[in-house]
């Protein structure tokens, strides 16, 4: 019994040794937060038994394992660095500077302000005001009762390949103005789309009216109120010692009778008539037949070149001293002729057909 009591003593002594000398084995692996780590304790206990006649040992092995998760708090400090980064870009500006140099023109060198104005691209317009002088050699646009001006074309010094316009031009004479007189213009020279010319609202004073020696014929022309510089002097060629019948046969109605054609005797040496059948488009409305002096002229007519005249139908002879060409002139006629004559009937002579030009006058609108 105490073998017995002994041998646990033994037992309980080695048992507490190894307890006390055992070592608790404890490993910590740190690993990030996102791992784990085992910490594993491993304890042997050993038991041994023995009697009289059997020593029994028991091992007992325990195997702990303890899980521990240890989490590693990170901090992550955001740092912002602002970096301030100078660019400099180095730009050229090359910019066309255009100089013009103004010209001056001597305002009283007529050719000096003509080869200013010449050299004006279209549009643009000379600085300042300026005054030319020249002739006018046409009226473009006849004076306005409505608006009070006109536009004329006038020529300096001759110049005749510089022409200069005054377009709507006014001052007290600009009713008057006509071609032949000698005008000072003033106003802005400009050049609009290559007519160079002085602009709207220029004025005009007319420095040398040109006097015009009307003939006999015009003179009575003004006289009745008309005005002869607005009309053209229809252009027509006498034939002495002939005349028109166009109340004759169909076979002579539409011939000149004379002396190398003396269809009735000698009547024809008492007239002079013009060497052509005239339209509508020689002697339109608006014309103006003047006869002077001791003379008178039918207007002989044909409807057409087919049917004569009768001797009612023929036109009559005038002696008036105006007569305005109206529809009722023309009536059915389309071809006018004139026969003059001498109111006392007696021959008519070269020297008379010469003379006609101051006794006898078709007078035609200007266009």
């Amino acid at each position: 019994m105490k073998k017995i009591i002994a041998v646990l003593l033994c037992a309980i002594m080695v048992i507490a040794l190894v307890a006390c000398s055992g070592q608790q084995s404890t490993t910590t692996t740190e690993k990030p937060a996102t791992e784990q780590t085992e910490v594993v304790t491993t304890e042997k206990v050993t038991t041994t038994e023995k009697d009289t006649t059997t020593e029994k040992v028991t091992t007992e092995a325990t195997t702990v394992t303890e899980k521990v998760t240890t989490t590693e708090k990170v901090t992550t400090e955001e740092v912002t660095t602002t970096e301030e980064v100078t660019t400099t870009e180095e730009v050229t500006t090359t910019e066309e500077v255009t100089t013009t140099e103004e010209v001056v023109i001597d305002p009283n060198d007529p050719n000096a302000i003509l080869t200013a104005a010449y050299a004006l691209k279209d549009g643009e317009s000379l600085k300042g005001t300026f005054t030319l002088e020249g002739v006018v050699t046409a009226v473009p646009t006849a004076y306005s009762e409505q608006y009070k001006n006109v536009t004329i074309t006038i020529v300096v010094n001759g110049d005749t390949a510089r022409k200069i316009d005054a377009y709507r031009a006014k001052g007290d004479e600009a009713s008057t103005v006509k071609v032949g007189d000698k005008v000072k213009v003033t106003g802005t020279i400009k050049n609009y789309k290559g007519t160079i010319e002085f602009d709207a609202g220029c004025t005009l004073v007319i420095t040398e009216a040109l006097v015009i020696k009307l003939t006999s014929v015009q003179k009575a022309l003004q006289e009745a109120g008309y005005d002869p510089m607005k009309y053209d002097t229809l252009e027509l060629t006498f034939l002495n010692q002939s005349y028109w019948q166009s109340n004759r046969s169909a076979s002579e109605f539409t011939q000149i009778i004379s002396e190398s054609n003396p269809l009735q005797a000698t009547v024809y040496l008492r007239f002079a008539c013009n060497d052509r059948m005239l339209t509508k488009d020689d002697i339109p409305e608006g014309s103006v037949i003047v006869i002077l002096g001791d003379k008178k002229y039918r207007p002989e007519g044909w409807v057409d070149l087919n049917t004569p005249n009768t001797g009612d139908t023929r036109p009559a002879e005038v002696s008036t001293k105006v007569v305005l060409v109206d529809s009722k002139w023309w009536g059915n006629f389309t071809y006018r002729a004139f026969n003059i004559s001498k109111n006392d009937g007696s021959q008519f002579t070269l020297d008379d057909v010469e003379g006609l030009e101051f006794e006898f006058a078709v007078f035609v609108p200007k266009k």
